[in-house]
């Protein structure tokens, strides 16, 4: 073949290929011809191997993002919906549509408002109760030691959060995976509530603080403001004091080294601070004014020389493991360990003992019994996030309500946008824009609100939150959310329905019916949905507030009303008990005079296992007792109902041998006829051959000594000595109260000077046993009416549209002739209709409801038919006010203005 003939070198075909398949079609004819030409010109110059791996080189260089294939979108103007320039658009259109319509922006912004200030507020408080002890350093380490104990006459076994003294000890050396511990003694369950602190001329009552292992500070991290957190309660006699009570004390936070006397556990003691610390890590379930440590006198020496492992359950003990620890397949161990050390006295003694360990995160918001503070139920707080959101969505129901129901004047709007080219997600886009603008405005009012309601909320809710925006960013994650959350619902169905429409039926003037008619649909199912959730909690408020009235003014078997109580609480005025209560008694308005050592409404810590004769510990019955003296029956209206009342010679100080008068219940529980108690002998076997004899002379009526939310337990009382009787309760016979605490004053001056006086109302006492319950009610119905109130809102929007609708019908009625009644029962015939549905809706609901929360009562109430026609009646007479305040104005309209276009 002659050179001539030669075929024309041609670049690489894959490298073609490859440039096809990755260059964007626009490019491409004009990148491969210059190639192309490129190629050809470098054969001549270089040969044609060296062309071609230059043209490789060439193909390789141009795959760069500008180049680059890019997959066509199948929505053409999908790729400018979110620019910022549509944003901005979109929020322009949104203020001018809110400016045009102010009156149902308004009423949207208001409900909106409202309903967010509530939300706020609620989602604020329960973030607060779940943040207890989660900022201890190694906080998913930490774990309480708690227990249950089973009786052989008990079904149910009984589970407390507390356990043994030598518990927790033992652990520590048995178990290498522990890496502290500490225990925590709360004296005031045994009647030390308060201790009485003296620095100076300062003579004052604190209440109690906690006695722990000098381990504590190793265990739980506080921020201390003087002194070394891990040898402050190394020292005897020591204490460590909150930054309030140093500055109560000392008028300042510098007190390391002071001195201060203390009376409360034993005689007046000295103490030297060694420590003051403060709450500003983070909140805990432990928050005293002072720590004192477990080798000081007092309470600590009676721990460290109790070797009980079956009874005695009255620490608090605290684990802290090391990383990595299985804390399941350490729990499984507890069983035999408790075996190893305490089986032999839990045999002895006739009962079960089962160990477990409770998250230290989790204690504020669980409640194990005999708890050492306050906390919230895990269920209480997921009933307030419930009604939160109840709230919130009927604020959401009244913009998509308005949204919707004005959708015939933005039809044309739509028709125009979608005939220029506006695709559908730019037209939703749009309308979520308003909501969002909306929702905004909405929060933007709340948080200033909130603010400025704090002390009102936290005196509702028995909270004490502060809105620190700068300093807790958390806060700033719940209002952006709640902004986000709530834009979207509340703009989700107005966006898809008004970006449905169809231009051409707008433009010819038709209307899409089956649309239209799917619209006016969901609006009905709307409103009721809103007056269902008000409905619910119209019930709701109506059945707690009957139930807290009935615990409240129920016999609870003894008189609670004109009783005051005087506790003396320095041990020191001890030997002058007998003196005030004869003093006390000689006043003419006292009717009578009895000393407790708890009275009603305070924790009874002391039960006993006992038998009768002829039984043995296999058959026992654990009763609480308390001790008094004889007075105690006619002072509190006890009624006797066999067997005598007690004498001044009942009183003995023989622990194992005395006479008791036992309640009711006892009898049931060990099988005693009533006729036949009088003298029969209880006994309990302690072990070593010590056995205690109680001798039963009376039976008293069952009284509730604590929650009529519990049944009333086997209960006892055995008289005392005045000195060991410091609840000195009087019946009064006057209700002239401040006369009579004058006086008393006076004689207390005069038998414990230097000791501040101190007293309360017994009723008031046992109210507060059911502070739980009334802040539910409140919250109940303070949020109640919140939803009524943005329901109603909504209703009176709609109501004004409606009545624009028909303002030609109207006209034309009220020329023929009808009533400013009949058109106002018109107009307002359709909302009352629904609302009347959604009280049938709502009924069951509420029931079902409300007799899970009774459940938790062993005294209830029964829920009666009129509660909920008293609520259907709350809510038609609400809603048919506020429909007819625009039907009546409606009606009053004349009907020239709106018949002169026809």
């Amino acid at each position: 073949m002659s050179r001539l003939e030669q075929p024309t070198p041609q670049p690489p075909r894959w490298a073609d290929r490859l440039l096809e398949w990755f260059c964007a079609p626009h490019l491409l004819e004009n990148v491969q011809g210059d190639l192309h030409e490129e190629f050809f010109y470098q054969v001549e110059q270089i040969g044609v191997q060296k062309a071609k791996f230059q043209y490789i080189l060439e193909v390789l260089g141009f795959i760069k993002p500008f180049a680059i294939k890019r997959k066509p979108s199948p929505y053409p103007s999908s790729n400018t919906t979110f620019h910022p320039t549509m944003i901005r658009n979109y929020f322009n259109i949104a203020i001018r549509n809110l400016a045009k319509n102010r009156l149902y922006a308004g009423l949207n912004i208001f409900g909106l408002t409202i309903g967010t200030l509530c939300c706020l507020y609620i989602l604020l408080y329960v973030q607060d109760e779940r943040s207890y002890d989660k900022h201890h350093t190694a906080a998913e380490r930490l774990y309480r030691v708690t227990t249950e104990l089973n009786f052989p006459d008990t079904k149910d076994p009984r589970r407390m959060s507390t356990c043994s003294p030598p518990i927790i000890p033992a652990m520590q050396a048995e178990f290498p995976e522990v890496e502290s511990s500490t225990r925590v003694l709360d004296p005031a369950p045994f009647g030390v509530e308060r201790y009485l602190f003296k620095v100076g001329d300062k003579v004052f009552y604190q209440n109690t603080g906690y006695v722990v292992d000098s381990t504590f500070f190793e265990t739980f991290d506080y921020h201390f403001l003087a002194g070394n957190p891990k040898k402050a309660l190394n020292a005897p006699q020591s204490m460590v004091i909150s930054e309030a009570l140093a500055i109560k004390l000392f008028n300042t936070t510098d007190a390391l080294n002071k001195t201060l006397k203390v009376t409360g556990q034993v005689e007046e003691e000295t103490y030297k601070v060694t420590g003051v610390f403060n709450n500003s890590l983070g909140k805990s379930h432990l928050m005293p004014d002072f720590f004192t440590p477990m080798n000081s006198r007092g309470m600590g020496e009676y721990v460290r020389s109790d070797n009980s492992w079956a009874g005695n359950n009255f620490l608090y003990g605290y684990l802290k493991f090391k990383p990595g620890t299985d804390v399941q397949a350490f729990e499984a161990k507890l069983a035999a360990f408790i075996e190893r050390n305490g089986g032999d006295q839990l045999r002895q003694m006739k009962m079960q003992k089962k160990l477990f360990l409770q998250p230290v995160r989790a204690i504020h918001t669980s409640a194990e019994g005999l708890e050492v503070s306050k906390g919230t139920s895990e269920r209480f707080l997921n009933m307030l996030l419930l009604i939160a959101g109840f709230i919130q969505l009927v604020a959401c129901i009244n913009f998509m309500n308005l949204s919707t129901a004005r959708s015939t004047r933005r039809a044309k709007e739509v028709g125009v946008r979608k005939a220029v080219g506006a695709g559908r997600s730019s037209l939703m886009g749009q309308f979520l824009s308003e909501s969002m603008l909306m929702t905004l405005i909405a929060v933007g009012l709340a948080v200033p609100l909130v603010w400025l309601l704090l002390p009102l909320l936290n005196q509702i809710t028995g909270a004490s939150l502060s809105l620190q925006l700068t300093q807790d960013w958390s806060t700033w994650g719940i209002i952006v959310g709640l902004v986000l959350l709530t834009g979207v619902i509340a703009g989700s169905y107005p966006a898809f329905y008004l970006s449905s429409f169809n231009p051409l039926s707008i433009f010819r003037g038709m209307r899409d019916t089956k649309t239209s008619r799917g619209a006016i649909n969901f609006r009905k199912v709307l409103v009721v949905s809103q007056f269902v959730i008000s409905s619910v909690l119209i019930i709701g408020a109506v059945v707690i507030q009957r139930q807290l009235n009935y615990l409240l003014k129920e016999d609870m078997g003894f008189e609670k009303n004109q009783k005051i109580v005087f506790p003396v609480r320095a041990n020191e005025s001890r030997p002058q008990l007998g003196a005030f209560r004869n003093r006390l008694a000689a006043l003419p308005e006292v009717a009578g005079v009895t000393g407790m050592s708890a009275y009603p409404g305070q924790f009874v810590p002391n039960d006993i296992s006992m038998y009768k004769d002829g039984e043995d510990m296999n058959s026992t019955t654990v009763i609480r007792f308390a001790f008094t003296d004889e007075k105690f029956l006619n002072t509190l209206k006890v009624k006797l109902l066999a067997g005598r009342n007690f004498t001044a010679r009942d009183t003995s100080s023989d622990e194992f041998k005395a006479k008791v008068i036992v309640n009711e219940t006892v009898l049931k529980a060990m099988n005693i006829p009533l006729e036949k108690a009088p003298g029969m002998v209880l006994r309990s076997d302690r072990g070593e051959g010590v056995q205690i004899q109680l001798t039963i002379i009376g039976v008293m009526q069952d009284i509730n000594f604590e929650r009529m939310s519990e049944k009333v337990v086997p209960y006892m009382v055995r008289v005392s000595p005045p000195e060991f009787l410091p609840q000195v309760i009087t019946d009064v016979t006057t209700t002239d109260y401040p006369v009579f605490v004058q006086k008393a004053q006076q004689i207390w001056g005069e038998l414990f000077p230097g000791i501040p006086f101190e007293y309360t109302f017994l009723d008031q006492e046992v109210a507060k046993l059911y502070q739980a319950e009334r802040t539910f009610s409140d919250i109940i119905g303070t949020f109640t009416l919140v939803a009524i109130f943005i329901s109603c809102l909504g209703l009176f929007g709609l109501s004004v549209f409606a009545a624009e609708q028909r303002m030609k019908e109207i006209g034309i009625r009220k020329v023929l002739g009808a009533s400013v009644g009949s058109l106002t029962g018109l107009l307002a015939k359709d909302f009352i209709i629904l609302v009347v549905l959604s009280i049938c809706i709502a009924s069951p609901i509420a029931w079902y409801l409300m007799n899970q929360w009774l459940k938790d009562f062993a005294y209830r109430i029964e829920i009666q038919w009129w509660v909920f026609v008293l609520a259907g009646l709350i809510a038609v007479a609400v809603a048919f006010l506020t429909v007819s305040v625009q039907s009546v104005r409606s009606a009053l309209a004349n009907p020239v203005k709106s018949l002169r276009s026809e």
